[in-house]
């Protein structure tokens, strides 16, 4: 992510935009990693699987 958004930087905004690019890399580094969801190892329903809606008879 952090390169693009450094090439994006770049394109939109010439000679300044290494340096805006340079420091949102640094600033977005700088920032702490996200827990983890709650839900990330809930459990599913039995018998419902990724295909469930799409082979449902409509």
């Amino acid at each position: 992510m952090a390169l693009h958004v450094m090439e994006e930087a770049n394109r939109c905004l010439g000679c300044n935009g290494k340096r805006v690019a340079e420091t949102m890399h640094a600033y977005l580094q700088s920032l702490p990693m996200p827990e983890p969801s709650a839900y990330a190892n809930a459990p599913l329903a039995d018998g419902v699987g990724g295909d469930a809606l799409a082979e449902q008879q409509i």
